[in-house]
């Protein structure tokens, strides 16, 4: 068993958590989300990360589904294909970014080189457009709640990802 806290928990665009406490099973089983200031568990069995703790970023152009029409109705960003010094603008069609990728150090290497030209955005929004929104595109998971299989990340900033 292992549990995480942060000081966000984006278990979805609808629900962020302050200071929350997730537990895992050993097979990455989501047991419990708690408050950190529950006080149920034991404060030395838990990792605290600075960040936000949420789902790892999806890879539509992986899935292979890039060109779906579903995607119209966001602002597409290829990471892979972005060209130096290119604008992105927020404007009112929601950002959507694909890092072709689910691999963490590539996709850290693609936030680096991004990261001076996503600052019209905010982290949840950078957050949601790599990982709640594809995977809602997709079908898949698209929440962090009790019962359910999940790997995790940490966003450090919106330049350093982890995994948990």
């Amino acid at each position: 068993m292992k549990r995480v806290a942060a000081h966000h928990i984006f278990c979805s665009p609808e629900h962020i958590l302050k200071l929350s406490v997730i537990e895992q099973d050993n097979n990455d089983i989501i047991t419990r989300i708690f408050s950190l200031n529950d006080n149920t568990a034991e404060p030395a069995h838990t990792i605290f990360y600075d960040g936000v703790i949420t789902i790892p970023p999806v890879s539509l152009s992986e899935a292979n589904c890039i060109t779906d029409k579903k995607i119209n109705d966001f602002t597409l960003l290829n990471a892979e294909k972005i060209r130096s010094g290119e604008k992105i603008l927020n404007n009112e069609k929601p950002l959507l970014i694909d890092f072709g990728t689910s691999d963490i150090n590539k996709i850290n290497e693609y936030l680096i080189l991004l990261a001076d030209r996503l600052i019209e955005f905010d982290v949840f929004e950078i957050i949601n457009a790599c990982t709640f929104r594809p995977a809602n595109i997709l079908g898949r998971t698209k929440t962090i709640t009790e019962g359910i299989h999940s790997n995790l990340v940490n966003w450090k900033s919106t330049s350093r990802l982890t995994t948990i």
